[in-house]
């Protein structure tokens, strides 16, 4: 459901803070559910009985710059 009260510059920017929000819930019930664990190794083709996921990283709040193919630089895409 959209919000019609914010511009197109707001609706990006709740986007990316609720985006970053949902990044964390992820990745905190990564982290303390095996069953999530499991299913997430078994979509990447992955043997929960062989592997284990030790740590999970998200943000992109505070992205840093990195080489772009294009020369110069961009931000990093850093995901969950």
């Amino acid at each position: 459901m959209t919000d019609s009260r914010r511009n197109r510059s707001e609706g990006w920017q709740h986007a990316k803070l609720t985006g970053h929000e949902n990044e964390e819930k992820i990745a905190k019930l990564t982290m303390s559910d095996s069953e999530v664990q499991k299913r997430l190794l078994k979509c990447a083709h992955l043997d929960p009985a062989k592997v284990s996921i030790a740590n999970v990283e998200y943000g992109g709040l505070c992205e840093s710059d990195v080489d772009c193919v294009f020369a110069g630089k961009t931000k990093s895409k850093t995901d969950m």
